[in-house]
């Protein structure tokens, strides 16, 4: 189990398991400008959740931060289609990661 939380739509801070999630899409954030992004579909709480880290600053750090995202944001910010996002959710062991970096 690694546990990790995300920052629901609601506002709150839910906990979720990243070795049950599923790699859904991989690119850069359409939230925040630089930072890479890998989108999840968490199957516990029926959400995706967009994963992104910051660019290294000198010493090496990076900030990471995990929010849930809406499908239209996945297909503004990645060029998934309705289709494609449903197939993701409906299917998700049959899913293969679509890479855009």
């Amino acid at each position: 189990m690694m546990p990790s939380d995300f920052f629901a739509r609601d506002g709150t801070t839910k906990s979720f398991d990243l070795d049950n999630v599923y790699e859904i899409v991989r690119g850069f954030s359409g939230k925040c400008k630089g930072w890479t992004s890998l989108v999840v579909y968490e199957p516990t709480h029926n959400v995706f959740i967009e994963l992104r880290s910051s660019p290294p600053d000198i010493l090496g750090n990076s900030k990471d931060e995990a929010e849930e995202v809406l499908p239209e944001y996945i297909a503004n910010s990645y060029g998934l289609g309705d289709v494609e996002i449903a197939a993701a959710r409906s299917k998700p062991t049959k899913w293969r990661l679509v890479d855009l970096r």
